[in-house]
């Protein structure tokens, strides 16, 4: 009885690693903007920036 008291406890606190580990992977995917739309972004920034002081 006691192995399947520890077991449990070990499947519950596993589970909870995860879903903390996924929570954190998935909040940090939303705050951070994609690297690869920034660095259009940048391009295209310096394009316009370039453009304005063309004669």
């Amino acid at each position: 009885m006691v192995e399947f008291i520890i077991l449990i406890g070990v499947f519950i606190i596993g589970g909870g690693a995860a879903l903390l580990g996924f929570l954190i992977i998935i909040g940090r995917k939303v705050t951070q903007p994609d690297h690869e739309l920034q660095q259009k972004i940048d391009r295209l920034e310096r394009e316009i920036k370039d453009m304005k002081n063309e004669p």
